[in-house]
């Protein structure tokens, strides 16, 4: 390997990284060999010198005996990745790489997503307001640093750009970070307008921008409306964008946080295969990185799914391998409000309900942005019957996170709360739209041919008991955990009507 090849390089749309060895094109990876990659790091180094052949194979394969024919094999896969133009051939002498220039050093990027919040910019023309932009700023910085899967940088690294005209690329560079979030605060009588983006450092792309128009009643209470509104909603966005990330690289180069996007990504799409694959991804980031919490307890909820959908566990199964599961993740990392929101959802299985509510409530406490606490919290208000609290929770959800590929579970919550209340007609509603939105999901369907049996749309209802029927034959709409047996009676009975036989 190249003996200073930590160093990052910029020619064109491409950065060439030596200490993380990847090459990528406007932010997407481009696949390339170690051998490739050693000689592209020697051309990018001698700063658009030509480099000798017999030099490139001395360095490339040292203490080796390599024919020149292997050197031309991996240029010419350089310059099938690259496309033409970037690998110069000097006839009797060797190679040079056009236009390739060092990047400023800085701390490599850390595998998980890093974001720094720049201070914003106060457009109000009055000094005065300086502390309005820069405490919404700086608030947006504590909450995302109760994020435990997100690499906030201090407000104090970040505010130092405040005033000056920095390129972001250079600042995602010298923080080493993979996002930044900038914005600015226009106020002018009672009203304020705030502008908030997201962008990719590498390619100083954006990937999100909102604007917020607020009336000014109480100052704080308006920052701290703004603050909710950005943190929610720029998660869900560097979520999506990691998953991305993840899904461009190749499985056998992932890390612990690449392999573990991959198996959320599979997770979220249930599907018997979809499951085996987000088991295989989940195992592969506790072997890369046993430390790291997230893959324990999403193996618990895997586990959990696989029981709930396919019914290919049993409940006291389910209960055996995903409480030590969700027990090891609380080890690992105590204030992980997802990880409480699991073990929350492995209690409910084993029956006791209190401990269920108990570490949902202490989910939310933990994280008022966790997707997963407040799904966890509004299944126990349901099972307790406190079903207008139980749907503030789920309409939370949504409102944290309207593109979740979960949210067909918290439709289907929704509709189940208008269920047991026995309102039907809304239940059948809001169950349709759960359907449409995750059209292989069985309980789904069996939920809305009970709603549409209580209504008397036998036709309808007999059609959605035979698609869950298909999905998952033989599958009993039993398994799922409910605290009051006459809430199981009560969709058994909506079953029947829709002809259901077991």
């Amino acid at each position: 390997m190249p003996s200073t090849g930590q160093q990052a390089f910029q020619f064109g749309p491409f950065r060439l990284d030596g200490h993380r060895r990847s090459l990528t094109r406007d932010g997407v990876a481009v696949p390339l060999g170690g051998r490739a990659l050693d000689i592209l790091l020697e051309l990018a180094m001698a700063a658009g010198e030509t480099v000798s052949k017999s030099a490139l194979l001395d360095r490339v394969w040292p203490g080796l005996i390599v024919e020149e024919n292997n050197l031309q094999v991996h240029i010419s896969a350089l310059r099938k990745a690259l496309g033409e133009g970037w690998i110069i051939t000097v006839p009797g002498r060797g190679y040079r790489l056009a236009a390739a220039r060092p990047l400023s050093d800085g701390p490599p990027l850390p595998e998980r997503p890093s974001i720094a919040v720049l201070a914003f910019t106060n457009m109000s023309g009055d000094p005065d307001q300086e502390y309005f932009s820069d405490g919404i700023a700086d608030d947006i910085i504590t909450e995302l640093s109760r994020i435990r899967w997100l690499f906030v940088i201090a407000r104090n690294s970040s505010f130092a750009y405040k005033g000056r005209a920095v390129d972001l690329r250079q600042i995602g560079r010298e923080l080493g970070v993979r996002y930044i979030l900038e914005g600015s605060v226009r106020r002018s009588g009672g009203r304020v307008r705030v502008t908030a983006q997201l962008i990719e450092a590498e390619t100083a792309s954006h990937i999100w921008a909102e604007r917020y128009d607020r009336g000014i009643t109480e100052v704080f209470t308006v920052q701290d409306q703004i603050t909710t509104a950005v943190t929610a909603a720029i998660l869900p966005v560097v979520a999506d964008a990691e998953q991305r990330r993840a899904m461009r690289k190749l499985p056998e180069s992932l890390g612990a946080w690449e392999a573990y996007q991959r198996g959320l990504w599979h997770l979220a799409r249930p599907t018997a295969e979809n499951f085996r694959q987000a088991r295989n991804f989940f195992e592969r980031a506790i072997e890369v990185d046993p430390m790291f919490a997230p893959p324990y307890y999403r193996l618990a909820h895997l586990t959990i799914g696989e029981g709930a959908v396919y019914q290919s566990r049993t409940v006291p199964e389910i209960v055996s391998i995903a409480e030590p599961l969700a027990r090891r993740a609380i080890e690992i990392d105590p204030d992980d409000a997802d990880a409480q929101a699991v073990a929350s959802a492995v209690s409910a299985w084993r029956g006791d309900w209190d401990a269920a509510l108990a570490r949902a409530e202490q989910a939310v406490r933990m994280s008022p942005n966790s997707v997963s606490a407040h799904r966890a919290l509004g299944f126990c208000l349901l099972n307790f019957e406190r079903y207008t609290d139980a749907r503030n929770e789920f309409l939370a959800c949504l409102r944290i996170s309207s593109r979740d590929p979960l949210n067909w579970l918290i439709r289907l919550q929704l509709g189940t709360s208008y269920y047991y209340e026995c309102d039907y007609e809304t239940a059948s509603d809001t169950l349709w739209q759960a359907s449409r939105a995750s059209p292989d999901e069985p309980e789904v369907y069996f939920c809305l041919a009970a709603a549409l049996g209580q209504l008397g749309r036998t036709a309808e209802a007999q059609a959605a008991l035979r698609h869950a029927t298909n999905i998952v034959p033989g599958r009993a709409p039993t398994i799922v955990p409910r605290r009051r047996s006459e809430d199981l009676e009560h969709l058994l009975d909506g079953l029947r009507k829709a002809g259901w036989r077991g």
